[in-house]
């Protein structure tokens, strides 16, 4: 039998921009990055930068944390 993992669902809160910005650019990397110039990972880089995720956090965007435990592992 296999077991069941509960994933939470939570409004970001402001202090998680750095964790978040890692986990974005770590599933990037791996899995689309390959795909793209080294200018288009730039672009894409400062899209996801730390300030940008504050600033559209700012502007009234509704992003939504997943977490198994306490470990953002979704966004």
């Amino acid at each position: 039998m296999s077991k069941t993992t509960d994933i939470t669902i939570r409004a970001f809160e402001i202090g998680q921009e750095k964790e978040i910005n890692s986990l974005i650019k770590k599933v990037f990397d791996e899995f689309v990055a390959i795909d793209f110039t080294q200018e288009g990972i730039d672009l894409f880089y400062d899209f996801v930068s730390k300030e940008n995720i504050l600033k559209k956090q700012k502007n009234e965007t509704t992003m939504l944390v997943a977490y198994i435990d306490y470990n953002i592992v979704g966004i």
